[in-house]
């Protein structure tokens, strides 16, 4: 009988810390999920369309969500491998687009970045 409540509450116990891991996951999962569902209409070619998942990418949020960055793998034009590096901005109705030039240059050199991942997973720094 102790047994069997030692294993409930292990498993319970388990079972409390996934969850809790899972829910603090990122609060900036819904703003970078948002690029990737709208990525057909925010890139330009059928190859980066294809590429760009979340599960293969690297993704790094600045400023609060306002700016995210996506890079992922893919090939060229003759088929040689290269490394897309995508840059998008919200704007006043929440919903992200692709960033212009001085967008792109402000990410670079001054924006704060907040949370960073790789293939998926949370990237401690």
């Amino acid at each position: 009988m102790i047994m069997k409540k030692r294993w409930i509450f292990i498993v319970i116990f388990l079972l409390s810390i996934f969850i809790l891991a899972s829910c603090g996951n990122s609060k900036y999962s819904e703003m970078i999920e948002k690029v990737f569902k709208n990525s057909n209409s925010l890139v330009w070619s059928k190859e980066e369309k294809r590429q760009m998942k979340r599960e293969k990418s690297e993704v790094r949020v600045f400023d609060k969500g306002k700016y995210i960055e996506i890079d992922f793998s893919g090939k060229d034009y003759e088929n040689k491998p290269i490394t897309y590096k995508r840059y998008f901005k919200s704007n006043s109705k929440q919903e992200y687009e692709r960033a212009d030039f001085d967008t792109k240059n402000y990410i670079k050199e001054d924006a704060k970045l907040v949370y960073h991942e790789k293939n998926g997973e949370q990237v401690k720094e």
